[in-house]
């Protein structure tokens, strides 16, 4: 177990706030967005206690950054309170590192009138 880590925090002034969930994300996160009206982007700052046995971020983390953005996108397109992932497939292709911030602008796409949505990377 990894102890004194320090919970890194993303600025209010750059238009940040943090996701507040009692749940499963209070214990992985904390998640972070903000929107310029237009989209939402998320964020989560890569934190020791998201490291592995290798030093790099758990890839469970990343999974659950991924379908935590193709959530907020789908309620966000669809209107609907809440929303389920039916399947979600993952290849890594890169590591993260501890003090990595992942950061994702999804955006909605209508595909044969039902809503999907498609996470994009918003850079380094």
């Amino acid at each position: 177990m990894t102890t004194g880590y320090r919970a890194a925090a993303l600025p209010t002034a750059d238009g940040w706030t943090e996701v507040i969930d009692d749940g499963f994300i209070a214990l992985v996160g904390p998640f972070y967005t903000r929107t310029d009206g237009t989209y939402t982007e998320v964020a989560v700052v890569c934190q020791d206690k998201h490291r592995n046995r290798r030093g790099v971020v758990q890839g469970g983390l990343v999974m659950k950054f991924a379908d935590r953005v193709l959530r907020i996108s789908a309620r966000a397109h669809s209107g609907a309170p809440t929303t389920a992932t039916v399947h979600l497939d993952v290849h890594f292709v890169a590591p993260v590192h501890v003090g990595d911030v992942l950061r994702a602008r999804p955006r909605g796409l209508l595909r044969f009138g039902r809503p999907r949505t498609h996470p994009s990377p918003s850079g380094r």
